[in-house]
């Protein structure tokens, strides 16, 4: 009875989803390796802080289901909590702070390679700057405007989105950057 209740069989393609997402960001783990301190011991504390962050994320899920039972009225963790509660607002504010100040650092690599196709043969100036600045302006309207065509159903775009776009990010990319960096031979 408890192995069912922890598995949600209606939402089970939106964790697989998830998860891929989750590791989006690794292919930042090979470059930060070259400027740390301590080389050899790397690979053992990468080890541990991802052993860690696994036991999180479960416990994290494991929390919420025991705590909220099986019957989830949305995907989002804040709006499982009583609306009534100034700690509640506190959350919810602190959360939207986050995002708000976090997303230019989640949009800046986007900006980066689409700039990089799209303003290549450009000398510096100020055209190419004003450029590069309504490219940057449309960027965030897009998204916004994504934002809200999606909004209802979020968490299924999510979903797709880290199946469709991080796996190649998380499992491809990193493999081909290594080889390519470290073959001597095709085999």
């Amino acid at each position: 009875k408890l192995v069912s209740n922890l598995f949600f069989r209606n939402l089970f393609p939106d964790a697989i989803g998830f998860s891929v997402y989750s590791f989006e960001g690794i292919g930042v783990i090979l470059p930060i390796r070259d400027i740390t301190a301590c080389q050899k011991d790397y690979y053992k504390i990468l080890c541990y802080v991802c052993f860690f962050i696994t036991c999180l994320y479960i416990g994290f899920s494991m929390l919420t289901v025991f705590a909220y039972g099986t019957n989830l009225k949305s995907p989002l963790i804040t709006d499982q909590l009583p609306p009534e509660l100034p700690i509640v607002w506190v959350v919810k504010g602190l959360f939207s702070l986050n995002l708000i100040f976090s997303y230019p650092l989640v949009i800046f690599p986007a900006n980066m390679v689409i700039e990089s196709y799209l303003y290549a043969g450009w000398p510096k100036s100020k055209k190419r700057q004003c450029a590069k600045n309504i490219n940057r302006t449309i960027m965030v309207a897009l998204t916004c405007a994504i934002s809200l065509f999606v909004w209802d159903d979020l968490d299924k775009f999510l979903s797709v989105t880290g199946s469709l776009f991080c796996t190649p990010i998380a499992f491809i990319l990193p493999a081909m950057f290594h080889y390519k960096a470290c073959a001597d031979t095709p085999k």
